[in-house]
């Protein structure tokens, strides 16, 4: 099974349930508060989601090494191939 098929299959378990708690078919009785939670939930997830993403990546920025061997090497490289662009003709 890919990972999409797995995602998907996901998808359509929470969905379908969220469409039974939400519309009842199976006349379940749920309190009127509850059903508005149930309604909000996927909204509440997503927001969830994208909070926690945001604190992820703000973390990785924020405990990024730096590497100055390697911005050295990469200076060099780049001196290197402006050296060589100038040796065939082109102008900068």
């Amino acid at each position: 099974m890919t990972k999409l098929m797995e995602w998907l299959s996901y998808a359509t378990l929470g969905l379908s349930l969220w469409l039974s708690l939400n519309y009842s078919p199976l006349s379940l009785r749920i309190d009127p508060d509850n059903r508005k939670l149930i309604f909000w939930s996927p909204f509440s997830l997503i927001v969830a989601f994208g909070v926690y993403s945001i604190c992820v990546i703000a973390y990785r920025v924020y405990t990024f090494n730096d590497v100055p061997d390697a911005a050295q090497e990469l200076n060099k490289e780049i001196a290197a191939a402006k050296n060589d662009l100038k040796e065939k003709g082109l102008k900068f």
